[in-house]
């Protein structure tokens, strides 16, 4: 059931107390288009006496950190504090919070996470507010400082022992052991650092909101949606730019045989992404020279170890050829992780892109609009 707010100008378009199918896929729903969104706090849809004074809400979805939601509320009538709120044993810190959004009844979870701050905010301009800040479970790895060893051991193994007990986790198998150290790193520091050498993202499974992947980037799967200006893509600002790395060397020591290691991958090694080629090797190569090379020394046991971490860093370094920043009307599906395509613009920009980051964010005026960070591979 929809919610009048008593708020005036402060009143959101559609507040839906009742959670209607939190993770089905984005549908678009019949003209016009009412945005909604829910939250359950503690497992329970918000109780009226909150959710009429909620004004807006915010949710910054990102692959290289703990994706954040806000939760903004005013001061109810006739109080000059936000006594009500910061007291409410229902707001406490910690307290679990699942927040979706869409239209309508169609709705999609965008994030299950935890409350961390309460900011409330006192000016003579206006009521006080307060903005109820929280992380998803990733930030559950944002603890102390650790150094301990893990010999002999593949990264997947790693990850699981390190996310026992904190948060739940899928990895895929990595195969490939090897002597690792976790030195004076929080447990995220050290996971995104082990990942980001071997190609590896960290990101939430969007089927229940609580399950961690420890998987290979997903610039290489297929485009879930296609943006427009003729439908739900309002801006789009890319930007095509040189990379002078198009080759990576790994350089170590094999203490068995006594011998160096060299492993060397392309950019053309890189899983390659739909859209135009645009041939920056041959441009790269007349600004920085024929042989573009970064040499990575590291201490390696193997072949197998090299060639990972060289794919680590190709695969980064090529996804810089195109960058772009949008705003779309609200899309569920645009999530962190996860590759859309663009079209309709020129033969140049159209292709599909690695979302780095996606801000689902809903206010009164303009209702929910998503903004996203993006980036392509376009050699």
């Amino acid at each position: 059931m929809a919610l009048s707010s008593p708020l005036g100008p402060f009143a959101l378009p559609t507040f839906t107390s009742t959670l209607k199918s939190p993770t089905a896929a984005f549908t678009r729903p019949d003209q016009p288009l009412v945005p909604s969104f829910t939250v359950t706090l503690n497992d329970k849809p918000l109780a009226n006496d909150i959710a009429l004074w909620v004004v807006s809400a915010t949710i910054e979805d990102t692959v290289d950190r703990a994706s954040m939601f806000t939760l903004q509320l005013i001061s109810k009538e006739d109080e000059r504090s936000t006594k009500d709120w910061t007291s409410d044993p229902r707001l406490a810190l910690g307290a679990k919070v699942e927040l979706s959004m869409g239209y309508g009844t169609h709705l999609a979870r965008l994030i299950v996470g935890d409350i961390m701050s309460l900011e409330p905010t006192f000016t003579i301009g206006g009521p006080p507010t307060l903005l109820v800040r929280g992380f998803d479970r990733r930030n559950r790895l944002n603890g102390v400082r650790r150094s301990r060893p893990f010999p002999k051991t593949t990264d997947s193994a790693v990850a699981q022992r390190v996310c026992k007990d904190l948060i739940h986790i899928a990895t895929t198998d990595t195969r490939i052991e090897h002597d690792i150290v976790q030195s004076d790193q929080t447990d995220w520091e050290f996971l995104l650092e082990r990942a980001t050498a071997i190609g590896f993202e960290l990101v939430m499974d969007p089927s229940d909101g609580t399950t961690m992947l420890f998987r290979p980037m997903g610039n290489g799967a297929p485009a879930t949606l296609t943006l427009t200006l003729n439908d739900d893509l309002l801006e789009f600002h890319p930007r095509l730019s040189l990379q002078p790395v198009r080759e990576v060397r790994v350089v170590g020591w094999d203490p068995k045989i006594k011998d160096a290691i060299v492993v060397s991958l392309a950019s053309d090694s890189a899983p390659p992404m739909a859209g135009k080629s645009l041939g920056l090797q041959t441009a790269a190569a007349a600004i920085f020279g024929e042989k573009i090379v970064e040499t990575v020394a590291r201490a390696v046991t193997d072949v197998a170890e090299a060639k990972a971490l060289a794919e680590g860093r190709i695969f980064k370094a090529v996804l810089g050829d195109v960058t772009a920043s949008g705003t779309a009307r609200g899309r569920t599906d645009i999530r962190a992780g996860t590759v859309v395509a663009i079209d309709g613009l020129s033969d140049v920009f159209n292709g599909d892109y690695y979302v780095e980051s996606a801000v689902h964010r809903y206010a009164p005026r303009a209702g929910y609009l998503t903004d996203f960070q993006v980036k392509r591979k376009a050699s």
